[in-house]
């Protein structure tokens, strides 16, 4: 659990290389750490690679199938990619499971409002040529 705190600290002060290789390490040391699997899926979406964050957090969610956190950085991985439907359907699981107005339900239904920045990146205006 040491490992996971360093590793959030290293996540805080923007060090994602290093958050992502001590979160990796917590991994190694143990295999069921869900913290360890949503810090990388953390560190995925800062790096805009939206598809490993999903993957890390199936993996959490496998371990633990209603956690919070790793249901929500789902979400916002789905809602950048623009699966929208998918993201609400999470929010919904969210809503279920926190009656009492979670942080994880506010943070992703803004993200679910604000829409997703990849998908709707539009390509240059001018076509390229070789």
């Amino acid at each position: 659990m040491q490992l996971t705190r360093d590793a959030q600290t290293l996540y805080s002060a923007g060090k994602l290389d290093d958050a992502e290789s001590t979160f990796e390490t917590a991994l190694a040391v143990d295999p069921r750490n869900r913290a360890a699997f949503v810090g990388i899926a953390r560190v995925a979406e800062r790096q805009k690679l939206h598809g490993k964050a999903i993957r890390m957090t199936n993996r959490a969610l496998q371990l633990e199938p209603n956690d919070l956190d790793a249901i929500a950085v789902q979400g916002e991985a789905m809602v950048e990619l623009g699966a929208i439907a998918r993201a609400k359907a999470n929010l919904t699981k969210l809503q279920a499971l926190c009656k009492q107005g979670c942080p994880q339900v506010a943070q992703l239904s803004a993200a679910i409002n604000r829409g997703p920045t990849v998908a709707s990146a539009k390509p240059a205006a001018t076509p390229k040529t070789n």
